[in-house]
């Protein structure tokens, strides 16, 4: 942690305010990144806290250390958790070891990290597209599990500890074992008001929540409150999914998180087809009574062409050297299709060889670089030919869009009739006589 005498004493603070707002913020914190702790944070169980301004002349930047039950070290400045320790994160006396192989990949801890940050809210994940500093596979003990330790120099020298960012990732389990953020790149506004008996609660300051705007969501061929009512039913089945499939998919997901202007609710092939838009720019599909896909805002596939966004020219996906070979990508969607969602191997033969839709030269030094990948059901060469006479297209099931440079998975999907079932039930008819009539014409 960061050291407390840098923490200035000398003025009059409302501390117990200030601790109500910082551990209010810190609940949020633990809350979003899942952390094995109870929500709210119990201010009974904070060990010690300690608050003041960082310099005496710049007194409405408050920097707070806040240690809990249990080990854990929470670092507050300009309104953003700029720093967490678990208990088990890695210090002590003696120095790590290093380890020949780690189950996740340095990029993969990467891609968890970003998708962490932009849980927490951080958008100017812009800062990170400079190759980390890698250190690992280490471990402290037998008993300890590997970890990746990524580290962001400042080289444009804007802060004064040198760093952009750290990070510390459990090699086995993707956890977040520490992390600090520079307060230059990541801080916010400072504390708002005088450090006095002034200082709001949290439960005083404002916090921005809209609801969904039901109203405007796109709806067809049913009625909108059957729409309505199911899409609240999918959500919680939505969230799963996305939390099995890992980063960068968002593992929380409420209602409030849905753009309905954004989002659909249709029939095709005869069943509800629901499209919903999140605000963090991540889509997610339901289809045959489950959800059965989900997109990232970058997805290269269909009318999507993150090649010609600006912004996406000069990130480090596009800049970058490929770092994910064709097997890797192949072995990180099986392992979301078997093990992360427990999907069945033969029925949605995945243990035969995918087909590649695209793919990557390993030479090329800019662009977009993504694989995409799909399984289909084996055919005979009779079979084969039959089809193209008919002009079908092939019966497939899983899909996946794979990012060769920062290994991040864009887009997963499945599609297959041995996982179809009934929609959840809802107090809502899909169609009243007016809609049904409707439909008909």
């Amino acid at each position: 942690m960061v050291a407390e005498s840098s923490i200035k004493p000398d003025l009059e603070i409302a501390t117990n305010t200030v601790l109500a707002d910082v551990l209010a913020s810190v609940s949020d914190t633990v809350k979003r990144l899942e952390m094995p702790l109870a929500t709210p944070l119990d201010p009974g169980k904070v060990k010690s806290f300690q608050t003041g301004p960082v310099l005496a002349a710049v007194p409405s930047s408050l920097r707070s250390i806040l240690k809990y039950e249990g080990g854990y070290e929470f670092g507050h400045q300009d309104s953003i958790v700029y720093e967490l320790r678990t208990p088990d994160s890695y210090k002590g006396p003696s120095g790590p070891r290093k380890l020949p192989q780690a189950h996740y990949s340095p990029n993969t801890c990467l891609a968890t990290f970003k998708w962490a940050l932009s849980r927490l809210g951080h958008r100017n994940l812009a800062v990170l597209d400079d190759d980390p500093w890698i250190w690992g596979p280490l471990d402290w003990s037998e008993s300890c599990p590997p970890r990746w330790i990524l580290e962001w120099p400042d080289r444009k020298g804007a802060t004064r500890d040198g760093m952009v960012a750290t990070v510390e990732v459990d090699a086995d389990t993707l956890a977040i074992k520490h992390y600090w953020l520079s307060v230059v790149h990541f801080g916010r506004e400072p504390w708002p008001t005088t450090l006095t008996h002034s200082c709001p609660s949290s439960a005083s300051r404002p916090r921005a929540r809209s609801a969904p705007d039901w109203p405007e969501l796109g709806v067809q061929d049913m009625d909108h409150a059957y729409a309505v009512a199911l899409i609240q039913a999918v959500v919680p089945e939505a969230r799963d999914f996305c939390r099995r499939i890992g980063p960068p998919f968002p593992a929380q997901l409420t209602e409030d998180d849905l753009v309905l202007p954004e989002s659909k609710a249709s029939v095709q092939s005869g069943r509800v087809w629901l499209s919903l838009r999140l605000r963090s720019g991540f889509t997610v599909h339901y289809h045959q009574g489950h959800v059965c896909r989900a997109e990232a805002p970058d997805m290269s596939d269909g009318d999507h062409a993150p090649e010609q966004d600006g912004l996406f020219r000069q990130s480090q996906e596009y800049r970058g050297p490929v770092r994910v070979g064709a097997d890797e990508a192949v072995a990180m969607v099986l392992d979301v299709a078997l093990r992360r969602l427990g999907l069945p191997e033969k029925p949605l033969w995945l243990d035969t060889v995918p087909v590649f839709q695209r793919t990557v030269n390993a030479d090329s030094t800019n662009g977009l670089r993504r694989y995409i990948m799909w399984w289909k059901r084996p055919e005979t060469k009779e079979d084969w030919d039959k089809r193209m006479r008919l002009g079908l297209h092939p019966d497939t099931s899983v899909w996946g869009e794979v990012d060769a440079v920062s290994g991040e998975l864009k887009e997963f999907s499945v599609h297959c009739t041995a996982l179809e079932r009934p929609d959840p039930e809802v107090q809502v008819p899909l169609r009243s006589p007016a809609t049904a009539e409707a439909s008909r014409e």
